[in-house]
């Protein structure tokens, strides 16, 4: 027989071969198994420190049915090797890591730590957690990190009853408030314990979620009113953590990486846990999706994550991300120009073209007031530093706003014109939007401005954003953004009695038109404007005269031969105008800008270039959708002048003529306006 000290030097030869046997033993062999046990390793006691791994392994499947015959067998086996290796915070180190790397033996785990588990219990004095002595101070040395990624294994297990018993014990043995969660354990291992409980509610399991919100919200009667509890132990370390996996690296599945966000969405089941959590990760993981659409390795993939994504943004309310998106475009335009503030843009535009913003409550209420607040903000930076660039993205971002919007959400009474406005500053308005949206306290009952008067700020920041932006043309898409808001503002907004502005944007055009160059950008913007305008009847028939002269003279600047890639976009904008209209005060215009070089009603003066510029224009307008009855109230008179020129042989301008008479493909092009006017 091998003696005492020739077994505990042999331990490694042993205990191999005998650690697997009770994981298969019948009923019949297991008294012997742990009868051999209790002879020859029970009396080895602090010999048997180096096989105490094992040794746990080897019995944690005699515990794993709490109903077994030899249960308190094994159970008490398990007790007195502890009590003979004579160290407690060796023990737990040992029974912990055998819980964390062995799934299979967890059900045995939970059996012993629900029977031998200390209870940490808050309201314990700090002298009885720091005495060497005591069971729950050596189930936490040297540091608790073992015993939280235990309880992380758990809560991680495949099996639901492995994760409910550790559920249970996180209630019953370590509430979120113990000190020992909150003043022993390191912020990445609360981070991680509770993020790990959070993700059970993946299972969709009700008992399960039954035991996280207990754990989370604390017991009944204990600063339970408000979110207070949930609030001060648990909620920054659940945001850290989802946090941390919102920004997984590259390589991790697609079911990984969409696991936040159905989570997030989960938690909204619970409303004093998803109210406090969600406005703080809704931004976050709208930029993990955004950033995640660069990185994928797919479209496919992409698309599987999006889906999780956009059913988390579909849970979340209306006010709180319109809240939160009117707060990261106003950070953007208080950053300035820069790196920050063009990301922030981004995002939000991603927000736009990729999720659904598209509801009934969306469009009436919350995305009026958004774009009034983006412009608002933009006047108020605009003299402050913000360049060019970004506040072109900053209007862009408004119209794309604008055009989700219905026209019928500014309709007024059938019969009955809008108002004009109530005054408001831009602080009244910035103010009243913020406190809508619970920036300064609870969110406001009902909308802070009626949708009339919303409309008709958006009217009048709009006209100031193309006023200021021709007064200044120094960036030309900026010019183009800003006047095509104008535009589409015009078109959706009913007509405002006495709009003081439209006056004043007309004075502008002027101002403008009679500078001795202005950029086709301007040009073209100004056309547009002057048309929506007429339509609306904010300019009288009796001044649209004064407009459409300067507004066609520089124009035709740009039908030069030597400028063709203004020649589409020119047409475009005069037939556009004259669509309007409806009249011939345009071919008027263009008449009395080829005539200009005249004297006394003699041709021999006339430019052979505006020969050359009319040649564009008809080359163009023949193709331009507009029916010959309008091409004749705009190119007859013109035609004729041109004509004329083919009198006299000697004239640059006639040589020109015979030529472009002999290029036309067809001859009804020109013989049409003839007849009509012999």
């Amino acid at each position: 027989m091998i003696g005492r000290e020739g077994l505990g030097a042999d331990l490694t030869l042993w205990t191999p071969g005998l650690a697997p046997v009770l994981s298969y033993a019948s009923l019949t062999l297991k008294p012997h198994y742990l009868a051999l046990l209790e002879r020859f390793y029970l009396p080895l006691a602090t010999a048997l420190r180096p096989a105490l791994k094992c040794l746990i392994l080897a019995l944690l499947p005699g515990i794993d049915e709490e109903g077994g015959e030899y249960f308190d067998r094994t159970l008490a086996l398990i007790d007195e090797i502890r009590n003979g290796v004579c160290d407690d915070a060796y023990f737990w180190q040992c029974f912990l890591l055998a819980t964390i790397t062995s799934p299979g033996r967890r059900q045995g785990a939970l059996a012993f730590l629900g029977r031998r588990l200390p209870k940490l219990d808050p309201e314990r004095s700090a002298d009885s957690l720091e005495s060497e002595a005591s069971d729950a101070e050596a189930l936490v040395s040297p540091e608790p990190g073992l015993l939280i990624r235990a309880f992380c294994a758990g809560l991680d297990d495949d099996q639901i009853l492995v994760q409910r018993g550790f559920l249970d014990l996180l209630v019953g043995s370590l509430p979120l408030c113990s000190k020992i969660l909150q003043e022993r354990v390191s912020k990445l291992d609360l981070e991680l314990l509770i993020t790990s409980a959070a993700g059970v509610v993946l299972r969709r399991d009700m008992s399960l979620n039954r035991r996280l919100w207990a754990w989370y919200l604390g017991p009944e009667g204990q600063e339970r009113h408000a979110n207070d509890y949930f609030g001060k132990y648990g909620l920054h370390a659940l945001i850290g953590g989802l946090q941390k996996m919102l920004d997984q690296p590259m390589g991790v599945s697609s079911a990984e990486r969409a696991k936040p966000y159905r989570i997030c969405l989960s938690l909204m089941d619970r409303w004093e846990v998803g109210s406090l959590v969600v406005p703080k990760l809704f931004l976050p993981v709208v930029e993990s999706v955004r950033q995640y659409e660069k990185s994928a390795p797919s479209k496919e993939v992409y698309a599987e994550v999006l889906k999780s994504a956009r059913m988390f943004f579909d849970g979340v309310e209306a006010s709180l991300i319109w809240g939160q998106i009117l707060e990261k475009v106003t950070q953007a335009f208080s950053a300035g120009e820069g790196t920050e503030a063009e990301e922030i843009l981004e995002s939000v535009g991603f927000v736009i073209r990729t999720f659904n913003v598209n509801e009934e409550e969306m469009v009436v209420l919350h995305t009026p007031l958004l774009v009034l607040a983006t412009l608002v903000d933009l006047r108020k930076v605009s003299g402050g530093g913000l360049g060019k660039a970004l506040q072109a993205k900053g209007f862009r971002l408004a119209e794309a706003l604008w055009r989700m919007i219905p026209e019928r959400v500014f309709e007024t009474i059938p019969g009955q014109g809008a108002s004009e406005p109530e005054h408001a500053d831009e602080a009244m308005i910035i103010e009243g939007i913020q406190q809508f949206y619970g920036h300064s306290g609870e969110p406001a009952a009902g909308p802070p401005f009626s949708i009339q008067n919303v409309g008709q700020w958006v009217l009048q920041e709009a006209a100031r954003a193309a006023q200021s932006a021709l007064t200044d043309p120094e960036n030309d898409e900026d010019i183009r953004v800003r006047c095509h808001l104008l535009v589409s503002v015009i078109q959706k907004i009913p007509q405002v009695q006495r709009w003081k502005e439209s006056t004043q944007l007309a004075q502008s055009f002027l101002a403008v038109l009679s500078n001795p160059v202005v950029s086709f950008a301007a040009l073209q913007g100004i056309a547009n404007v002057v048309a929506s305008l007429y339509i609306k009847s904010y300019i009288s028939p009796h001044d649209i005269g004064s407009l459409v002269l300067p507004i066609i003279r520089n124009i035709w600047e740009y039908f030069s031969p030597d400028r063709p890639k203004f020649h589409v976009e020119a047409v475009k904008a005069i037939w556009n105008l004259q669509m309007v209209l409806a009249d011939r005060k345009i071919e008027a215009a263009i008449a009395t800008v080829m005539t200009q070089g005249d004297v006394g009603g003699v041709y021999s003066a006339r430019n052979a270039e505006n020969g050359r510029r009319f040649g564009v224009l008809w080359m163009h307008s023949s193709n331009h959708p507009s029916g010959a009855s309008r091409l004749e109230m705009v190119l007859t008179r013109p035609l004729f002048l041109f004509l004329d020129a083919l009198g006299d042989d000697g004239l640059e301008v006639a040589v020109f003529a015979r030529g472009w008479l002999q290029n036309l493909g067809t001859v009804y092009r020109y013989v049409s306006p003839v007849p009509s006017h012999l």
